[in-house]
């Protein structure tokens, strides 16, 4: 197959998974999210990418701030952006009263700083939406999942997919107690998610215990 046919089938493949992905998962995402953070909280997503689902989740929790940092700042964003390195937070310790890290972890290739950083700047909650990857079937479907939805914005893709024990083990770690644990998001339509959800996807919201 030739780079253009190549393209051509990319460009379907894009446009496809644009609309039977992007609009529902940011509304099934933001309400989930948005449900789990505290009342009154100064928030920070990490990774923010456009902000939409920040958008859609101060919209709906008024009392709520919400900024977010990024190692690039991507055009209409939809909330306050500050650029970062990808690994050390530019805020001082306990800034914030809750993190969000929204499918960023799996895109570092060292997500124990960036659990660590943090920690270190969230007073208390820590909510974090990435994948359960238990087999390599699972790996193999994370990895066409994160090349059609990120390689054309230029995203890091370091395919960084972790086991259930290997992220509970990392929370323990840390001193991250499971105050809420979301399984199963059901973020794409039948039939695709039987393929794409399942036990792939999940949210957990965390409490600093030490």
């Amino acid at each position: 197959m030739s780079r253009y046919h190549v393209k051509i089938v990319f460009g379907i493949i894009k446009t496809l998974h644009a609309k039977l992905n992007h609009s529902r998962r940011t509304a099934i995402l933001s309400l989930l999210i948005q449900n789990l953070i505290p009342a009154n909280a100064h928030v920070l997503d990490i990774g923010c990418g456009d902000g939409d689902i920040d958008e859609q989740i101060v919209n709906k929790r008024q009392d709520i701030t919400l900024v977010g940092i990024d190692v690039m700042k991507r055009n209409k964003a939809k909330i306050p952006v500050t650029v970062f390195n990808g690994q050390y937070i530019p805020y001082p310790d306990n800034t914030f009263d809750c993190v969000l890290l929204i499918d960023v972890l799996h895109h570092t290739e060292n997500p124990d700083m960036l659990i660590q950083e943090a920690k270190r700047v969230s007073r208390q909650d820590i909510i974090i939406k990435d994948h359960y990857a238990k087999t390599k079937l699972d790996h193999f479907i994370l990895r066409f999942m994160d090349w059609v939805s990120n390689k054309p914005h230029g995203v890091i893709l370091a395919y960084n997919y972790l086991s259930p024990a290997i992220w509970k083990e990392k929370w323990d770690t840390y001193g991250l107690k499971i105050h809420t644990h979301i399984p199963k998001l059901h973020l794409y339509p039948y039939p695709f998610t039987i393929f794409f959800d399942g036990s792939k996807q999940f949210i957990v919201k965390l409490k600093k215990s030490i």
